[in-house]
């Protein structure tokens, strides 16, 4: 074959993938950038490779006006501080729900899901099946005016980020692939965590000529409770109750005394010693953490006002028989805990209407029992405050439901606007005609939350 009968073949190749259903797709892979699509027009669509044929029960059920409620996702970035554009697409409308004919949604996997039984109503909703709009991104804990609009380079896939940012975005149905469906532009936050997010870090602090070291493991994030993080005791590395990895709101740390064994550590007199754990009889108090900048919202890659924490140490100086560790090690590790500092970071907290609950007895959620709003001042008064289930340690199954933090403290979106203030944790918009309120968190808080009297009248308005 000459090369003019390769050309001509070539073109009518071209010419019937053109006229195919995958004219997307292939638009796609006339220019990539790591197999990705990176012309101006196709970086428009969304996962277009992923698209199949809508279902018409998804059509069906999503047919006539759709209400999106925009949910509160997050995601991790990668170890080398990147997030792909298409996990971070997939995060928001998987978090999104679809309010239609009395009936609410939700997306899971490409799956049209019925919110109240959890079944699945259809497949083939991909990506494209909604539009979104990347709008800005901020350090978590920042004011909103301080987001950034141009943040990222359109013809990548990804976006550069060492993650405690804020994405704000919007979102809209795609009527070019429901025709019979009519909705509203609905907005929300995604919050990006570090990639140390819900992982244990690890320190050794060695003394005694390096044939000892104190083992200190403790969670690498922790989440913001409206007040100072404070540090609780997970007991042993080996214990029962080890360090897990959990964002709460409670720095875990666990310490373990280890000797050189070998080219190993390994816990001193071979076992899970509890000996020199916090306070005993032996002659060594480690005394309960100490943090610093506990209120730093997103100082994990900041210079200067990082969180840590310290671990004081005592010890008494009568000699134990038996005792492996001299007086002068035990002075090398108090001086060299004095000056070891343990690093970590603290996560904004999220708000969502998944986590507003009228039922005291719920816990993990929002309480809300009762709001005044005063329309002429402006102003919402009264208590939502996030709740938890605590354990005494002394007793079987012994719970009792306690306040996690502060309460909310909310403001207008006029007066926060016009006067922002670190205090604020939330800032309301009222709308009469739905007789509801919705709150966007700021500050240690990010995500919005819709409350209304449908469930329980809680609003009173005057």
């Amino acid at each position: 074959m000459n090369f003019r009968s390769k050309k001509l073949l070539s073109l009518l190749l071209i010419c019937s993938l053109i006229f195919s259903s995958n004219l997307a797709a292939f638009a796609g892979q006339l220019g990539t950038d790591s197999d990705r699509a990176y012309s101006e027009e196709a970086s428009e669509v969304k996962l277009v490779t992923y698209t199949t044929a809508v279902q018409e029960k998804v059509k069906n059920a999503l047919k006539g006006t759709v209400k999106i409620g925009s949910g509160s996702p997050d995601l991790k970035v990668s170890a080398n501080n990147t997030v792909s554009i298409d996990d971070i697409n997939t995060a928001i409308i998987e978090a999104l729900k679809f309010n239609a004919n009395d009936k609410t949604y939700f997306v899971k996997d490409g799956d049209l899901i019925n919110d109240a039984d959890y079944s699945v109503v259809g497949s083939g909703f991909a990506n494209n099946c909604v539009s979104v709009n990347l709008i800005s991104i901020r350090k978590a804990g920042a004011r909103p005016g301080e987001a950034k609009k141009d943040f990222y380079d359109k013809k990548k896939n990804y976006i550069e980020s060492k993650g405690n940012d804020i994405i704000q975005y919007k979102v809209a149905i795609n009527t070019g692939l429901f025709p019979d469906s009519k909705g509203e532009e609905a907005e929300g936050e995604l919050f990006l965590k570090t990639y140390l997010s819900g992982t244990v870090s690890s320190q050794r602090v060695y003394f005694g000529s390096g044939k000892y070291s104190l083992l200190v493991e403790y969670d690498a994030a922790v989440e913001y409770r409206g007040s100072k993080v404070g540090a609780t005791s997970h007991h042993l590395v080996s214990g029962t109750n080890p360090v897990d990895g959990v964002v709460d709101g409670a720095l875990g740390v666990s310490i373990q005394l280890e000797e050189v064994s070998g080219n190993n550590w390994k816990p001193i007199d071979g076992k899970s010693y509890d000996g020199y754990f916090w306070k005993d009889d032996t002659g060594i108090t480690f005394k309960k953490p100490k943090v610093f900048n506990g209120t730093k919202i997103a100082a994990w890659n900041s210079e200067g006002d990082k969180p840590y924490f310290k671990i004081p140490m005592t010890y008494k100086k009568k000699a134990i028989p038996g005792d492996k560790l001299t007086n002068g090690d035990k002075q090398a590790l108090k001086d060299a805990l004095a000056n070891t500092s343990f690093y970590f970071t603290i996560e904004p907290r999220k708000l969502s209407t998944d986590l507003i609950t009228y039922s005291k007895y719920e816990p993990e959620k929002y309480y809300v029992k009762k709001l005044t709003l005063n329309t002429d001042a402006n102003t919402l008064k009264g208590t939502i405050q996030f709740r938890h289930y605590k354990t005494k340690k002394n007793s079987l199954n012994m719970r009792t439901l306690k306040n996690v933090g502060k309460k909310l403290k909310m403001a207008s979106k006029s007066s926060f606007e016009s006067r922002p203030s670190a205090k604020t944790d939330a800032y309301f918009v009222y709308d009469s005609g739905k007789s509801e309120i919705t709150l966007y968190g700021v500050n240690g808080y990010y995500g919005s939350a819709v409350i209304n009297n449908k469930t329980k009248p809680v609003i009173k308005v005057k």
